[in-house]
């Protein structure tokens, strides 16, 4: 595996330098492994298909960033590569639940993380306004998972096939729909434990959030109980 190629994809309003994700990426000596689209005003799996397409059959692992992580671990690459080579997931995330629930929680919310009692794994660093940091920890790594977080989703092109995101949903949901396209090819997912922080938290309560709620539970119907 030590032929394994790492390539990693950022999409910013702003500009490269502007970006937290590909700064760090450069810090670590990644520079040249990096698709940045800059100014962008599509939706992510727009872009990510587009990588997809153009990389597809190369042996590599392909990392989707969303812009505002902080990569702390130096082990990044070798843990990446342990994760599909040695653990064999297709699908390489840093926070995930082992099985998925699409009945929405007590706030009327549904994500990879709100089913009730649901076994979870990863843990993500986040700052706080006062310049501290806390780590929210859900579960030990590394760990099968039905479903993981799409702030950092690794694919392993070998395996990916003709799995794709559905860019019916430019932001919310792409990456539980893409999670039940990669489950139903076949593929394994499964969450590793990188040192990341992730500078936001999610906006759970916009209009556009709810819209794509709805759009994905009326895609994805079998998932929800009819209790």
């Amino acid at each position: 595996m030590t032929n394994t190629g790492l390539h990693f994809v950022v999409c910013t309003r702003g500009t490269s330098s502007d970006a937290q994700t590909v700064r760090s990426l450069r810090a670590h000596g990644l520079g040249e492994n990096i698709t940045v689209y800059e100014n962008n005003q599509e939706g992510l799996p727009t872009c990510y298909n587009r990588v997809l397409n153009a990389r597809q059959d190369l042996n590599e692992i392909v990392v989707f960033l969303h812009d505002d992580i902080a990569i702390w671990d130096i082990m990044l690459t070798a843990k990446l590569i342990h994760a599909r080579g040695h653990l064999g997931y297709s699908i390489i995330g840093l926070a995930g639940a082992k099985t998925l629930d699409c009945n929405p929680n007590k706030n009327g919310i549904v994500g990879w993380d709100s089913g009730v009692g649901a076994p979870r794994s990863g843990a993500v660093e986040h700052e706080l306004p006062n310049g501290q940091s806390f780590v929210i920890t859900f579960g030990p790594t590394p760990a099968e998972c039905e479903v993981i977080d799409g702030f950092f989703i690794g694919v392993d092109m070998r395996a990916i096939g003709k799995t794709r995101f559905d860019e019916r949903f430019n932001f919310h949901f792409y990456d539980l729909d893409f999670c039940i396209a990669a489950r139903k090819a076949g593929l394994r997912i499964g969450v590793t434990n990188i040192h990341v922080m992730h500078f936001s938290m999610g906006n759970f309560r916009s209009e556009k959030f709810h819209k794509a709620q709805i759009e994905f539970l009326s895609k994805h119907k079998q998932y929800v109980s009819r209790s």
